[in-house]
């Protein structure tokens, strides 16, 4: 049997049994959840531990304490009783009022058979990070999540972004190592989600893209239904994200949960602090009062070569771009504050009347 090295930082080395290191990984990999969930720990016996990591019913597994949750079991009890294997989903994602403190976000699926007979349909809502794309991210959600296990499911959805992600993932085999679930853009925790669930269902899913508002019937009923529901007040759904067995470390900031690629994340964070400091200089007062859209100054201020790529004339030009943004060129007024001693008596060496200061120049 092959020995492994283990070693922690700070520490000694020691060398183990294969079994030895085996059993201290299952130790530590279920730690978590079986002090979540003591029930479902099973005694061990010759260093063997027992546990069953889909003994969680898997919407107990994902779905937290939520308005709609019993509507997930009874839907997914109806689609089990019809003895169907082969479904067709038509699903959608509404956003109204995006620019408004009382924002809804709602989302849905439709269910039919390979007839187009309709089974059901299902419609629920959520209330953090509100965006059209997370609404259809949804939508899909809880189609797989209801759908019967090793049935095969063919998704039609207006949203090109979800498509396109799908089918990346897909390519992967909807497996992917930690690194690659923290470098998707946006909503990677809801994609982690979709992609267990396939995985444990063994669901075999194919995705088409419907045109958006077009004549075809059965995505124009989606899209009502889910416009619709807007109206409605007891809808809601919560994710759990405390079931993940591969990924038991969600990072979060300032207690939310990061749902994107965490270099864009700190990337983004950096730059609101520079941004900030910048604009509580006391020279940048007047900045402070005004509208504008830093985004498209930045761009501006970078130039064509952006931030990739700097030389000396490029470090010149972003210069010269920031002492007249705050309105300090290198004037004789100015060249007062530090050596007034010596520029006292000077004016603008062109007219020789007026004191050069910048709006002089």
């Amino acid at each position: 049997m092959p020995d492994i090295l283990i070693k922690w930082k700070g520490y000694k080395a020691y060398l183990l049994k294969e079994a030895q290191h085996n059993y201290m990984e299952n130790i530590i990999r279920y730690d978590k959840f079986l002090k979540r969930n003591p029930l479902y720990y099973s005694s061990y016996d010759n260093y063997q531990l027992r546990f069953d990591e889909n003994s969680l019913d898997i919407i107990e597994k994902y779905i937290d304490l939520s308005l709609d949750k019993q509507k997930l079991f009874d839907s997914r009890k109806i689609l089990y009783d019809s003895n169907v294997k082969d479904f067709v989903y038509y699903t959608d994602g509404s956003i109204k009022d995006i620019t408004k403190e009382y924002v809804s976000a709602t989302f849905g699926t439709t269910f039919y058979n390979l007839s187009l007979q309709k089974i059901l349909e299902l419609i629920s809502s959520y209330n953090n990070w509100i965006s059209s794309t997370r609404a259809e991210i949804f939508a899909l959600l809880i189609t797989l999540l209801i759908a019967p296990s090793n049935s095969n499911l063919t998704v039609y959805t207006d949203s090109a972004s979800v498509i396109s992600n799908f089918e990346k993932f897909k390519f992967y085999n909807f497996t992917l190592v930690t690194r690659q679930i923290f470098k998707i853009s946006n909503n990677n925790i809801l994609w982690k989600i979709i992609m267990d669930i396939i995985k444990e269902n063994n669901l075999s899913v194919n995705i088409f893209k419907v045109n958006a508002h077009t004549d075809d019937s059965l995505n124009n009923y989606v899209d009502n239904i889910v416009y619709l529901a807007h109206n409605d007040q007891n809808l809601g759904i919560n994710l759990n994200y405390n079931n993940f067995y591969d990924l038991p470390w969600i990072p979060k900031w300032n207690g939310i949960i990061i749902e994107k690629s965490l270099r864009k994340l700190i990337t983004l964070t950096t730059n609101k602090k520079n941004l900030e400091r910048f604009l509580n200089l006391n020279r940048n007062d007047k900045y402070r009062k005004c509208e504008i859209d830093w985004s498209i100054f930045l761009n501006n201020f970078l130039g064509e070569k952006q931030k990739l790529y700097t030389d000396f004339k490029e470090s010149k030009i972003r210069r010269n771009k920031i002492q007249l943004m705050i309105e300090e060129l290198p004037c004789i007024e100015q060249i007062k504050r530090t050596l007034f001693s010596l520029y006292k008596e000077r004016f603008c060496p062109m007219c020789e009347e007026d004191e050069e200061d910048f709006n002089h120049i």
